[in-house]
Parts: structure tokens; sequence; C-alpha cells
């Protein structure tokens, strides 16, 4: 399962994401991008695959804090691929 990971905090890594995912199950690979908003502040988008675990990834994940942020964690869909 895809994941899309909103709200990353700056200076987030790809073994950030690795480290945060490995419990729930596998991870195929993971990448970052990071967006720029206009105040300055950029906030990161992960991606993360999970050959398992996606789901409980999702629940557990979902809402929590990461580095002072609050992440946002769904399953990515074909056009956040594309993008990402």
């Amino acid at each position: 399962m895809s994941l899309r990971v909103n709200n990353l905090p700056a200076g987030a890594t790809v073994a950030d994401l690795w480290e945060l995912f490995h419990p729930f199950g596998r991870v195929a690979w993971a990448a970052i991008r990071g967006i720029p908003l206009p105040k300055g502040d950029p906030p990161g988008v992960g991606y993360v695959d999970l050959a398992t675990g996606g789901a409980a990834a999702i629940c557990a994940l979902d809402g929590s804090d990461y580095r002072g942020r609050r992440l946002a964690v769904r399953e990515a869909d074909l056009n956040d691929l594309e993008a990402g």
C-alpha cells in the first residue's frame, strides 16, 4: 500500500520515513518532496510504500505528533504518485 504523508517537518529525511514506518511492515520504498509556501515554511510531503501494514500505519500515525508537526497520513492515489 502506498501512503502519502503530509506535514513532515523541515529537515525530515527518507531515513526518517523508514524509521517511522518500518514498525508497521516492510518498507519497499520511501521518498520526500518539499512544497514551499509563500511565507517560507516548507512542509514536506512524503511517500512510503509498505508491503504490509499500511492500514495499521495510517491508524497509528495519522494525526500523531512528529517533531512538533501533526502528521496527516492517508493512502496515496495515482495522482499523488504521478505528481510526487
